[in-house]
Order: C-alpha cells, then sequence, then structure tokens
C-alpha cells in the first residue's frame, strides 16, 4: 500500500518498510544553551519533512554519540497502538525540546511562537556533547538522517546560537549533505534568554 503516514495495521508505528533515506531531514540544531542557563536546558533539534504526507515517529530510533566520551545512547520514542501520534507535519517542521526548556528561552518553544503548520514535543534524550558528536535517526534497520557537530567553543555550533539549514528547503534540496558544516549557518533571529534561533521556522541566517 502506499505511504499515508497512518498506522493501518494497527501495531503502533506506521509505514514500515516504506520510509526511506531523507524523508525527514535535521534542520536545526541547539547543543548547548546560552552559558548563563544549565546547558542541558536549552538543548532542541527540529525535523523537517519535504513531502506532502506526515510522518510518523512512534517507534524509531534516535542514536547520539557523545565524541568527547566516545558514549553512544539510543533514545527510542514510545510506540504503540495507545500512544498518541509523533508527527513531523507535511512540508512543515516539527520542534522536539527538553521539559524544561522555558527556564532557557523565559517560554516553552514547543508551544509558544511556532508557525501554525510547526508542532512540537517533549522530549528527554541523552545530552548532546558540546565538543562533538553525532545524532542519527533511525527506523527499523534504515538510518533516516543524521549530523555531525564539532564544538560548541568555535565558531560554529556556538553556545546560545542554534545552527541551521538555510533558505526554502524542498524535497531536492533538504538532505543534501546535512552533515556537512558548510552547510549550515549559526542563526541571527533572538530567542529569548539570550539565545539565538527560529524552531520551527525558515532559518533566519543563510
Amino acid at each position: 500500500s502506499p505511504r499515508d503516514g497512518l498506522d493501518n495495521d494497527c501495531d503502533g508505528t506506521a509505514d514500515e518498510g516504506l520510509i526511506l533515506s531523507g524523508f525527514v531531514a535535521i534542520s536545526e540544531m541547539m547543543i548547548a544553551a546560552d552559558p548563563g542557563n544549565n546547558d542541558g536546558v536549552g538543548e532542541y533539534l527540529e525535523l523537517f519533512n519535504p513531502f506532502s504526507v506526515a510522518v510518523d515517529l512512534r517507534g524509531w530510533e534516535v542514536v547520539i554519540v557523545n565524541g568527547a566520551t566516545s558514549l553512544t545512547e539510543v533514545y527510542t520514542f514510545d510506540e504503540g497502538v495507545d500512544v498518541e501520534p509523533i508527527l513531523v507535519p507535511g512540508s512543515s517542521r516539527a520542534v522536539f525540546a527538553r521539559a524544561n526548556n522555558a527556564d532557557a528561552f523565559n517560554a516553552d518553544i514547543t508551544s509558544t511562537g511556532l508557525p501554525s503548520s510547526a508542532v512540537g514535543y517533549i522530549w528527554q534524550p541523552p545530552l548532546f556533547s558540546n565538543v562533538s558528536g553525532t545524532v542519527t535517526f533511525r527506523f527499523g534497520t534504515t538510518d533516516i538522517d543524521g549530523v555531525s557537530w564539532t564544538g560548541s567553543s568555535s565558531s560554529a555550533w556556538a553556545e546560545g546560537v542554534a545552527m541551521s539549514m538555510p533558505g526554502t528547503l524542498g524535497s531536492n534540496t533538504h538532505n543534501q549533505n546535512d552533515n556537512a558544516s558548510l552547510n549550515w549557518c549559526a542563526e541571527t533571529a533572538a530567542l529569548g534568554g539570550g539565545n539565538a534561533g527560529s524552531p520551527g521556522a525558515i532559518a533566519s541566517c543563510n
């Protein structure tokens, strides 16, 4: 059957075997909030879906590698028929932030200030390393998208500054190697708490 974003066989996941690499892309990340706030409080990540059909993340894994310790940890989204769908809307974005992110941004970015087409979710994955790391979204045995970074002490990936894939992303451009640092830009839009970012919206940088 064609991909429709629905759990048609009532097993708690959707579109098994139909989600391919690049069907969603990591399009913005904050790996370290402004140093005036607890580091982990402001960590967030944005996913972009370039296609018209929503993607349900129930049962997906997020593999997080800490470049400082070489530790690999896996966060798994809840799955099951009693779990609400965790959707990345078609042709839009989903923001994932920690429960106390308002302590960093003066407002909960998963529910305040998002464009009407975007959605926000609270999650509690392992902390991102400020030194270097990798995060990969995986469904079953397929790696859908991954991003690596180096250091919040460098000019890129700085404390309090989110990094984004710039421009109006589409199905032909969203996944043009978002793992290459040259394809990312440092956000300039004020986010609150001395931070810069545009969660759920088109990047403020280019």
